[in-house]
């Protein structure tokens, strides 16, 4: 079995679109002279927190079975155990990176947006 497939697919493709729609109703709430840069900070959230969410699920994971690993001498208990270590370590890795992604992601939007902008012809 694929742990990492399985904690992909617990919760992904669901907060995914929950975050595109999140980002599409904030870029339609903005004020008008606005309207470039929130999109602009809300796509750099989405892409960095995707990005580090994905990461984070990899190696939440891997830090799970890891540690739950030793228990694999134990028949039909092991595979149990680190399988649900992977999942939770994948959760947790996947909110805890795509949330520190989609910070730092939303600041570069913000300073890239501002940066193109600043310059007067």
């Amino acid at each position: 079995m694929n742990r990492i497939a399985v904690v992909s697919r617990v919760a992904g493709p669901a907060l995914i679109i929950l975050s595109l729609t999140f980002s599409a109703v904030v870029i339609l709430g903005a004020p008008e002279g606005q309207k470039g840069r929130v999109a602009a900070t809300e796509v750099g959230g989405t892409i960095g927190g995707l990005g580090f969410g994905l990461a984070g699920s990899w190696a939440g994971c891997v830090a799970g079975a890891s540690f739950a690993s030793p228990s694999l001498v134990i028949p039909g208990w092991g595979e149990l155990s680190t399988g649900g270590a992977c999942l939770i370590g994948g959760i947790v890795g996947g909110f805890g990176l795509g949330w520190a992604g989609d910070q730092a992601g939303r600041a570069a939007g913000a300073a890239i947006y501002d940066f193109v902008t600043s310059f007067s012809y």
